[in-house]
């Protein structure tokens, strides 16, 4: 629900713009269908989502997507915005160029885990070799 309100926030703000731009009303139509594409990415509706994510001590990752299907790989990218969102960037070992985002909002893991997450990836956090923080 955040990611489809956040859109419709954004379209509000360009329809507003729009009466004093009246080319801003080319970048609803944008924002319409990145709000489409992104909420069905929230809901899961692609086989290339993540389901389920492993995280041993060794910075090896494993993870699971809608179509059943298992990768092995590491982290590349891990963003926390604040106590509601955790988004990591996953690239696969057989993969040198297709990156996989696994957005953990705060009511898809319990309180507790979602502290824990935010924890690890503070004090512990993977190897350094191309891995971005924020």
């Amino acid at each position: 629900m955040f990611v489809l309100s956040t859109h419709v926030l954004a379209g509000v703000v360009l329809l507003a713009l729009a009466l004093a731009r009246p080319w801003a009303v080319a970048a609803v139509g944008l924002v319409v269908v990145s709000g489409v594409y992104a909420y069905h990415r929230a809901c899961l509706r692609h086989d290339r989502e993540i389901v389920r994510l492993r995280w041993p001590a060794d910075h090896h990752l494993a993870w699971q997507t809608a179509d059943g299907r298992w990768y092995h790989g590491r982290l590349t990218t891990a963003y926390a915005f604040g106590r509601w969102l955790v988004v990591l960037g996953l690239r696969a070992d057989h993969a040198r160029w297709r990156r996989w985002h696994c957005l953990l909002f705060a009511d898809a893991l319990s309180e507790r885990a979602h502290r824990h997450l935010r924890a690890r990836l503070t004090v512990y956090p993977p190897p350094l070799d191309d891995v971005e923080t924020g």
